[in-house]
């Protein structure tokens, strides 16, 4: 394999281990929403939608690594990062904010770790596209 190669396969991998870290950092804080609910006690149907969702970022986190396996024959993965899942979170962190359970400053803080993960995984993409034809 080329420089060129290594270079693309380089930043597909940074891209999936990235993913990975945030979605098992988000699981543990799933796991454990008081700490998320700072002292506060969340009611029982918020203690089981957050486990629901537990069990699919975990998933995911799986994905990814499966991902890593073979980084450019499954870089399509990433797309599927993007969107429905990275959009489908800031939407999310839009209307929490907007219901006026979250902050403005985790809003904030939310939309720009997503969007930046959005546009590394977006970049390692577009950037490894035709890398399988050209390793032929």
């Amino acid at each position: 394999m080329g420089e060129k190669m290594d270079n693309k396969v380089r930043w597909l991998r940074i891209s999936y281990w990235v993913g990975v870290i945030a979605d098992a950092l988000a699981a543990l804080r799933m796991l454990f929403p008081e700490y998320i609910m700072r002292g506060s006690s969340p009611d029982v149907s918020y203690n089981i939608g957050m486990k629901w969702g537990v069990a699919l970022m975990l998933g995911w986190t799986v994905l990814l690594i499966w991902a890593d396996r073979k980084p450019l024959a499954r870089k399509g993965v990433l797309l599927l990062t993007i969107c429905p899942v990275i959009v489908g979170l800031m939407i999310t962190s839009v209307a929490t904010f907007f219901a006026g359970i979250g902050t403005l400053a985790s809003l904030i803080f939310n939309l720009i770790l997503l969007s930046a993960i959005a546009i590394l995984m977006l970049f390692s993409y577009l950037n490894a596209r035709g890398a399988e034809t050209d390793a032929q």
